[in-house]
């Protein structure tokens, strides 16, 4: 198979409170850095994880930043991504932050998502699913999650009349939905 040049978080966020801190401090580095004078931002709703779990050697967790509620997916070993040209940890390393990189569509447990291509120095790459990108309409970050967790109920309701079974999304949903966020 050949080399796909996808960088790996580094060893020392092996640790989930670690990776969970890191995670972050580097998104409050970036709103800082990109979001902070952003009108479209809401500074009201912090910075919260949501959900982490390690599942198909996959780090996975809702992050609720100022500018945008997403699922994050890193993963444990290479998961022999082609890193679309422009896109290597040495074309990135001094690069603005981009919300939203090359759209990727791949399979998990039998089904395919979309992501998107993302990357920090400090993490390397990952995948991004974005939920929400404007967040001017959330009071709270009680009222960001409990929009998700509504959609997590009218999607398996909607699954569940149309008789379709995704594992991947039932394992995930249900751990975000019966997860509490951290701060």
């Amino acid at each position: 198979m050949p080399e796909t040049q996808w960088q790996l978080l580094p060893p020392e966020l092996n640790q989930d409170k670690t990776f969970q801190d890191s995670l972050l401090t580097v998104h409050k580095e970036i709103y800082n850095n990109f979001f902070s004078d952003d009108p479209l931002a809401n500074p009201e709703l912090g910075f919260h994880l949501h959900a982490y779990r390690r599942t198909s050697g996959w780090r996975v967790v809702l992050i609720l930043t100022p500018w945008m509620m997403s699922r994050l997916l890193f993963p444990e070993k290479d998961p022999h991504i082609v890193i679309p040209e422009g896109w290597s940890g040495e074309d990135r390393g001094e690069s603005d932050y981009q919300v939203l990189g090359p759209s990727l569509r791949l399979g998990w447990s039998g089904n395919y998502m979309q992501a998107h291509l993302n990357y920090h120095p400090r993490l390397g790459h990952y995948l991004l699913q974005p939920i929400a990108l404007n967040m001017q309409t959330y009071a709270t970050p009680e009222e960001a999650f409990e929009a998700w967790n509504c959609v997590i109920k009218a999607r398996d309701e909607s699954m569940k009349r149309m008789k379709k079974k995704c594992p991947w999304q039932e394992e995930v949903s249900r751990r975000e939905f019966l997860g509490k966020y951290l701060t």
